[in-house]
């Protein structure tokens, strides 16, 4: 298994969003699993969730943990936009994480779990104000 830490997929306002990146030892085109923490919106990080990530990792699973801004730093729906910018991020770069684009999830923990429920139920327009939104015109 091999582990990328801290590797920047955006940009949100003034903050660079971080993912860390969990890799199984064989290099083929596998699931990936994007997961948020939890932490009610106001705590909690990404490195929370390596000792449950190395387990699903040695199963076969790309896993990746994305950061998310937190209520104190962005007001709604900055969160969901980062998320769909992992999403996005992930997908652009399939080829070098060793990942089929056609078979990536996410997951979440409790806040977390709000957020990729959030991006999955609702359509790309539900959320003015991402900035992919304003690539798409």
């Amino acid at each position: 298994m091999s582990v990328e830490k801290d590797v920047v997929f955006g940009k949100g306002g003034d903050v660079d969003l971080k993912l860390d990146i969990y890799k199984p030892a064989t290099a083929t085109k596998r699931a990936a699993i994007i997961h948020y923490h939890g932490g009610g919106f106001t705590g909690g990080s990404k490195d929370g969730l390596a000792a449950a990530l190395g387990p699903m990792t040695q199963l076969g699973y790309v896993n990746i943990a994305a950061q998310y801004r937190l209520a104190g730093v962005a007001k709604w729906p900055s969160q969901i936009h980062d998320v769909k910018a992992a999403i996005r991020w992930t997908r652009a770069n399939a080829t070098r994480l060793g990942v089929d684009p056609a078979r990536i999830m996410i997951a979440g923990y409790s806040a977390g779990g709000h957020l990729a429920q959030m991006v999955l139920l609702s359509p790309p327009e539900s959320f003015p104000g991402d900035p992919a939104l304003a690539d798409a015109k």
